[in-house]
């Protein structure tokens, strides 16, 4: 067997048996691991399904609505996945996504699957170049992501088929939207928060918002201006509040933009981190930022900051208002929960890769959701899983 070489013309190189052992090894895209071998046999789980012990301690229960998996008859061929993962030490989403090939193989034994754990940006880039049928992303694609695919005849479709963490710094969380604890604002609406970080306002509020007495705050608030913190694009994080706020709009001059730096590098702070440590000190900022900074969480190493709080959301005036509690991030009710995707080549007319599809299938079945619910990450509700399945078919 030929060791893959980074100027190998074959982005996989050869098969690397999948191992945890030892230190591993990633030369870019080359990097592979090929799991195989595993001890299943159709109709039988590999994996335990009674609830281990979460790292952030909470109780995570499986939408009974959802549908046992049903196999199509075995199938046979190659299953190649390529995308977020650690390079030196398994991530949350390559330990989820083993389980998952698990559950795959124990119907379809015959299928090999190759893994590729290296990035979310190396799935949309594998899927362009074909070596990949199916790419792991723990976030939304950025634009110079997509733009890859333009002189493509398919284009990447991502697949929801998993909720973030509530608080793990790796595992996708939720987004909190904070302000100084001496604010007395109590919530917002997703079309306020347009209105505040973009020019566009595309959800249709009408007027820019500038001042806190704009939403409804008095006195000696009434005419402050409002200092907007958030993270310096382009950056994943931006990308979604452009994307789930702004709607697909710009943003607005003016932002005071800290540096991202991920998850973060010695002698740095994260971006979040840097954002909840300004509206700490800013009476009248607001910003974006993760729960950990307002109560502190075993899953992040971060400061806890007892100047901010976070506000209440709403998709609109009428409700319902929630501050992002662990039920509401779960059930998907808190307007800024999150969700991890597996992302696939769609040509229009056409169907998607079979064995592509049918991992879908497996991921999205109630045994699929049982191994998302062992991990930091949050299985979807049956209304999500439903919509999911209905873009695969």
């Amino acid at each position: 067997m030929k060791t893959p070489t980074t100027d190998d013309p074959s982005p996989w190189g050869a098969s690397i048996s999948h191992a945890r052992s030892g230190a591993r090894t990633v030369l870019a895209l080359a990097a592979l691991l090929s799991i195989s071998g595993l001890p299943a046999g159709a109709g039988q789980t590999v994996y335990s399904r009674s609830s281990p012990q979460r790292i952030d301690g909470k109780t995570v229960n499986v939408d009974q609505d959802l549908a046992s998996y049903e196999p199509a008859p075995p199938l046979t061929g190659v299953l190649r996945i390529v995308g977020a993962g650690g390079t030196y030490m398994p991530s949350r989403c390559e330990s989820l996504c083993d389980l998952w090939i698990q559950l795959f193989r124990a119907y379809h034994p015959s299928v090999q699957v190759q893994t590729a754990y290296y990035s979310t940006p190396s799935a949309p880039m594998a899927l362009c170049e074909g070596t990949a049928q199916v790419g792991l992303m723990t976030r939304e694609a950025m634009p110079s992501e997509l733009y890859i695919f333009r002189n493509k005849v398919f284009k990447p479709m991502l697949v929801p088929v998993g909720g973030g963490s509530y608080t793990c710094d790796e595992g996708t969380p939720s987004v909190d939207i904070i302000v100084h604890r001496s604010n007395p604002l109590k919530q917002l609406t997703m079309p306020q928060l347009d209105a505040i970080y973009s020019k566009t306002r595309k959800r249709g509020y009408g007027e820019e918002i500038r001042t806190w007495g704009q939403l409804g705050l008095t006195g000696e608030w009434a005419d402050k201006p409002i200092h907007v913190y958030g993270l310096q694009p382009p950056d994943g994080i931006t990308n979604y509040i452009e994307q789930r706020i702004l709607d697909g709009g710009e943003f607005r001059e003016g932002i005071l933009e800290q540096h991202a730096v991920g998850l973060g590098a010695p002698g740095q702070k994260k971006g979040m981190d840097a954002i909840a440590e300004r509206v700490g000190e800013d009476p009248y900022g607001i910003g974006y930022g993760n729960r950990w900074n307002v109560t502190g969480t075993q899953e992040a190493d971060a400061p806890v900051l007892p100047n901010i709080r976070v506000v209440a959301l709403g998709e609109s005036e009428k409700g319902p208002y929630s501050s992002g509690t662990f039920e509401d991030v779960a059930s998907g009710v808190y307007p800024l929960s999150r969700v991890i995707y597996l992302a696939v080549n769609k040509t229009p007319g056409k169907p998607i890769d079979p064995l592509a599809k049918e991992f879908l299938r497996a991921v999205l079945s109630k045994e699929g959701q049982e191994a998302v619910a062992r991990t930091v990450y949050l299985p979807l509700v049956s209304a999500k899983v439903r919509a999911s399945l209905d873009k695969i078919e």
